[in-house]
């Protein structure tokens, strides 16, 4: 395999981040997986639905049949993912040419019976299709790989199974809210499926749910279980240390290329240098070189050899010390790794009795021995259940002081995180700016022009912009007239008198078109400046 060429990251994981690596990888090739996916199963679908749901008028059969076919579909999402890994995913055609090879008998045969029944088969179907075992070999290497992440696989397929029928049943349920009445009074849902023709579609809508819900999940599931066959392969074979070790010798061949070349160039040059005196001694005619013989009475030096050899002796110390060096530079980089050391806490072996301090008979000695036994295990079990109530009281008293911090959190939060009020609240403009400087004397003024309306909506407004702005009652912009009454009780409950009055007269004006008094306007606004006036007055002061 060409690890060089993978587009994911080799490095450990555990299983779940390996599922949701296979999620990713079928969002990212989403065009390509679904296309070689829909291009081979809807068609094979649509015959199914046709020929058992419609014609045969069994869903039940046409559900089932689609169910049990699903190791051969499952094929198709695994040779696109496979190739997509790589960054090479193969488009509709390849994959439909590529069909023979994937779906051959005797590797589906098994698929489709004996191992049917399952839930790791998202990590056994990449062991069948991509290492072409049989036999006891295949059992052999699907024990292995299924080892530690055979938990994994059985809780992806749980989950996919879940969220399967909750998307069906949803969608289905849907749909049921849309078919009339009449139709569903007719339904008897223990024989849904073998009803007559007025509601039989009930299930064929099940049936035709179903298939969507399948086609547009199994390539997730597919890949999940990819990933995990990926993740364990890595564990075995280690393929992150194998490629780490690529990169390092790839660099260091680089290193030894460029220091051959410039040994050669070194070479050259000093060769070079050489050469040219040699030349031009010989053009000037220089007598050729001859060897005298020793002369007989000079004396013997034996120590010559010794010194001449000292210098090779400590060039080759030299060369081996540095070679040395450079080992134990290359040993302390990173990617070789370094030591660890983990402490373990374990039991004290305190069940050795080897010496006994008691002269009892043998009978005696071993009843003893083990009523101690019996109290050290009820002393542990004691032990135990002290932690974990230890531990329980801790988590409740962390809880309780959680609560206690986020009830005083919310009332601080509400004091920091004051919205600004709206500029309209239930069809009215309650900015401060759009109301006159004295509202009760403004509506006075209105009503003596018998502007009833004018003049009630002018209190109601100024009420509600006082509430806003200076009793910081929360209103908000969707609030209706009986909303904002309800509002100042709960929040300004001295002012919901006086404006539930307000409100009643407003509305009998302006709803239920009746003539309000002129003196019960009049009130109003005699009443009106003793709740609102100093806000008035420091809005527009």
């Amino acid at each position: 395999m060409e690890l060089e060429r993978l587009s994911i990251e080799l490095r450990p994981r555990n299983a779940w981040e390996a599922l949701d690596l296979g999620v990713r990888l079928t969002i990212q090739h989403a065009r390509a997986v679904y296309a070689s996916w829909l291009a081979v199963t809807l068609p094979c679908a649509l015959l199914i639905i046709g020929v058992f749901g419609i014609g045969m008028q069994h869903p039940g059969w046409a559900m089932l049949l689609m169910w049990w076919l699903r190791p051969a579909f499952d094929r198709v999402v695994l040779h696109v993912v496979s190739h997509a890994v790589f960054d090479e995913a193969p488009s509709v055609r390849a994959t439909l040419r590529a069909l023979p090879r994937l779906l051959s008998p005797r590797s589906l045969l098994g698929a489709l019976t004996l191992r049917r029944i399952g839930t790791q088969r998202s990590l056994r179907t990449p062991v069948e299709m991509l290492e072409g075992l049989h036999g006891p070999a295949a059992r052999q290497r699907r024990t292995l790989i299924a080892r530690r992440v055979g938990g994994a696989a059985t809780w992806q397929c749980i989950a996919w199974l879940m969220l399967e029928v909750i998307l069906t049943l949803s969608l289905f349920g849907l749909c049921v809210l849309l078919v009339p009445r009449e139709i569903m009074e007719q339904v008897n849902w223990d024989t849904l499926f073998r009803q007559d023709d007025k509601v039989r579609f009930i299930g064929q809508l099940a049936m035709v749910l179903y298939v969507a819900c399948h086609l547009a999940l199994e390539p997730m599931y597919v890949a999940g279980g990819f990933m995990l066959y990926l993740k364990r392969r890595n564990d075995l074979e280690a393929w992150d240390v194998e490629l780490q070790l690529r990169r390092i010798a790839q660099r260091h061949a680089a290193a030894n290329a460029g220091a051959a070349l410039f040994s050669m160039l070194l070479a050259l040059c000093i060769a070079m240098s050489v050469c040219v005196p040699t030349r031009t001694s010989a053009a000037e005619g220089a007598q050729p070189y001859t060897e005298e013989a020793p002369d007989a009475s000079a004396p013997v030096d034996e120590e010559a050899p010794r010194r001449n050899a000292e210098p090779e002796d400590m060039a080759r110390t030299g060369a081996i010390d540095n070679a040395s060096a450079k080992l134990k530079q290359i040993m302390q980089r990173p990617e070789f790794g370094k030591d660890e050391k983990h402490s373990v806490l374990r039991w004290r072996n305190t069940d050795t009795d080897d010496d006994k301090p008691w002269n009892f008979p043998d009978w005696l000695g071993n009843w003893l021995l083990g009523l101690g036994k019996l109290l050290a295990g009820l002393g542990k079990m004691l032990a135990a259940l002290g932690r974990v109530g230890g531990w329980l009281l801790i988590a409740c008293l962390a809880l309780a002081v959680l609560y206690v911090i986020m009830r005083y959190a919310r009332g601080w939060s509400r004091v920091a995180r004051r919205t600004p009020p709206p500029a309209e609240l239930a069809g009215f403009d309650i900015r401060p700016q759009s109301l006159p400087p004295d509202v009760p004397a403004a509506a006075r003024q209105l009503l003596r022009e018998g502007r009833t309306r004018e003049a009630m909506s002018l209190l109601f407004r100024g009420a509600l912009s006082v509430l806003a702005h200076r009793d910081h009652v929360p209103f908000t912009r969707g609030d209706t007239e009986g909303d904002c009454l309800d509002r100042v009780r709960q929040h300004a409950n001295a002012r919901f008198v006086y404006l539930a009055r307000l409100l009643g007269k407003w509305q009998e004006l302006a709803y239920a078109h009746r003539i309000i008094a002129a003196s019960d306007v009049e009130t109003l606004c005699n009443e009106w400046p003793r709740h609102f006036a100093a806000q008035t007055e420091k809005s527009h002061g």
